[in-house]
């Protein structure tokens, strides 16, 4: 038992004596590093930050444009679900075996055709009701 005692105490030491040699060449590296660095390198985040062209609208609009490909998207897989729900049931009323139930059938023919219809929805209120395209 003391041999055990002795190899994880050893272990301990030495890795104890590995981070302080790290912790110490990491010392001295920032010692004799250059101490105007940071100050140029917030200089030269003021003038990125400057020159960005980022702003509010161009943001917005970039929003705009994933939700409008968001919403163009969601109908056609809406529909493909749903023909995969129509699928299943055909499959569910050959199945003489009762493998193939109808309610997940049937549920991904709802989840589809919920999808489908919520996102034409969307799209004719945003697009055309509420007047962001003419």
């Amino acid at each position: 038992m003391n041999a055990i005692t002795k190899i994880q105490d050893a272990s301990l030491l030495m890795s104890v004596a590995v981070m302080s040699t790290v912790v110490m060449a990491k010392q001295a590296l920032a010692q004799t590093a250059d101490p105007l660095n940071p100050l140029q390198q917030i200089e030269d985040a003021r003038t990125a930050a400057q020159n960005t062209t980022l702003d509010v609208d161009s943001a917005k609009s970039g929003a705009e444009k994933i939700s409008d490909v968001a919403i163009y998207w969601a109908a056609p897989i809406g529909l493909l679900i749903a023909l995969f729900g129509f699928y299943l049931l055909h499959k569910a009323n050959q199945d003489e075996s009762g493998r193939t139930s109808t309610g997940g059938a049937l549920g991904t023919i709802l989840i589809g055709g919920c999808t489908a219809v919520f996102s034409v929805l969307t799209f004719v209120a945003v697009e055309y009701l509420i007047g962001t395209k003419a």
